[in-house]
């Protein structure tokens, strides 16, 4: 009886007779009895596609520069399987059951289908959309954060303000192109049409998680831990005083060069904002209107004599700039400048000269002037960002901060706007001065094409590429010890 049995489960198996589940046969009493039902094979292929990877956006076709596209996969089936096709094209690989094809591209929207058949009929599709077209942007989105403070190379955020439980994270996209999603520690965070974000954690995280994703799938995700950046604690040998030289030139005594209207107002407004907000003494903070080449140059030499070396300066120009395209030269014009007799201006060489004599730890120059950044190293130069705000604070800097680079500029001009607007709502305790440049440059590009600059002075002594900078710190941040 059990041989005979036995013969019908073989003979059963060989007609391709599968069952549900397992089965068991009972000798009782002579009866054959499935604890399953018995079925015919109506299970389809098992078809796995490796790559092209499904765009990250539901319903989105897979996007590609490239001419061809290679689709890899494995398609298994627990009997024989008849056929496997990739576009009706049948493709045969008798040693294994992956597959790795490569399929010619059409530019726009190509439609690949895979096709797998077992012996029964039992079929898998499956469809891949690409859409190809070599300009297509496929590097991920830029994502910047303006707030809080980045580390550079370390992934650290440095919060200036340790009392508050929350977090204010500001930034934007920095190639302006349309973002899909973007999360920070999984909360959706909308964006603006100038591609600007901001979110307010009022529990503040240890961590930020950021992921972005633009219209096309591509992906940025990016990871900072959350740290307190404090300079209470920095040794005696690395504090100084702020000093401040505020140029404003308002009122030409040549009457061929035309008066501005807003260095006075915009000089007296920024030495108020230094000496009431920010760590600027105000006997500290030297204020000149009108001022003429003689009177702007003895400034310089008195500073050279008082600042020491662990000193800070902001030296601030408004009025006129000129350059000389023969000689590749720019210039400040005091306020008895001769229109045609360059010897009364003040050139770039000459500030330069005045600020490699200045022996304080960092300058920064302040010009809302035409063609400002001809004083810098480079045309685009951009120093790298600070380790670390201390790190930024404790090393030598020799930088300037222009209302454009080597061009006119309107008369005007909204960059002290800006300038003034920024350190005025500024609520941190620490306030670079390369985040100043960052927010004027997104304000000025959006409003008028304007292009502030921001880089190493020539021939100044900058520790060029170790990070260092002026720091703006609010008052009473630093506690005298």
């Amino acid at each position: 009886m059990k041989i005979k049995y036995l013969f019908i489960l073989l003979f059963l198996q060989s007609m391709d007779v599968c069952f549900s589940q397992k089965y068991e046969v009972q000798v009782n009493p002579g009866k054959l009895n499935f604890n399953y039902a018995m079925l015919i094979d109506t299970i389809p292929p098992v078809l796995t596609v490796f790559s092209p990877k499904p765009n990250i956006i539901p319903e989105r076709p897979v996007y590609t520069k490239e001419s061809q596209i290679q689709i890899t996969g494995e398609v298994s089936d627990d009997k024989k399987l008849v056929s496997f096709k990739i576009n009706e094209k049948e493709y045969i690989n008798r040693n294994s059951d992956k597959f790795n094809c490569s399929i010619n591209l059409i530019k726009g929207m190509n439609k690949i289908e895979l096709t797998a058949a077992d012996k029964k009929g039992n079929v898998t599709r499956k469809e891949i959309n690409v859409f190809q077209d070599p300009k297509l942007n496929l590097t991920p989105p830029i994502v910047k954060i303006d707030e809080p403070f980045i580390s550079r190379g370390i992934n650290v955020v440095e919060l200036t303000d340790s009392k508050s439980d929350t977090l204010l994270v500001k930034g934007h996209i920095g190639d302006n192109r349309n973002i899909y999603s973007l999360m920070i520690n999984e909360k959706r965070v909308s964006i603006v049409d100038s591609g600007k974000f901001s979110i307010i954690f009022k529990n503040r995280p240890k961590a930020l998680d950021i992921k972005a994703i633009d219209s096309l799938g591509n992906i940025t995700q990016l990871n900072y831990k959350v740290d307190i950046a404090d300079l209470s604690d920095i040794p005696d040998s690395l504090r100084g005083t702020n000093h401040a030289l505020i140029i404003a030139v308002q009122d030409y005594q040549n009457s061929k060069i035309s008066s501005l209207d807003g260095p006075l107002a915009d000089g007296t407004n920024l030495k108020t904002l230094l000496s009431q907000k920010y760590d600027f003494a105000p006997e500290n903070v030297l204020m000149l209107e009108n001022p003429t080449r003689k009177e702007i140059l003895d400034s310089f030499r008195s500073l050279r004599e008082s600042i020491k070396p662990i000193d800070n300066l902001v030296i601030f120009y408004a009025g006129h700039g000129y350059f000389d395209q023969k000689i590749k030269q720019g210039y400040w014009l005091p306020s008895d400048a001769d229109d045609k007799n360059s010897s009364g201006w003040i050139s770039n060489s000459d500030i330069r000269d005045q600020i490699n004599g200045i022996d304080g730890r960092h300058v920064l120059l302040v010009a809302d002037a035409c063609f400002g950044g001809a004083i810098f190293k480079s045309r685009n130069a951009f120093s790298e960002a600070p380790n670390s705000i201390l790190k930024a604070y404790s090393t030598k800097s020799r930088k300037a901060l222009t209302s454009g680079m080597v061009e006119l500029v309107p008369e005007k001009s909204k960059f002290m706007s800006h300038l003034l607007a920024i350190l005025k709502s500024n609520e941190s305790n620490y306030l670079l001065s390369s985040s100043i440049f960052w927010e004027i440059k997104q304000q000025s590009i959006l409003e008028n094409g304007q292009t502030p600059g921001w880089g190493v002075i020539e021939g100044t002594g900058d520790d060029d590429l170790q990070g260092g900078e002026f720091v703006f710190v609010r008052k009473n941040t630093i506690n005298n010890k």
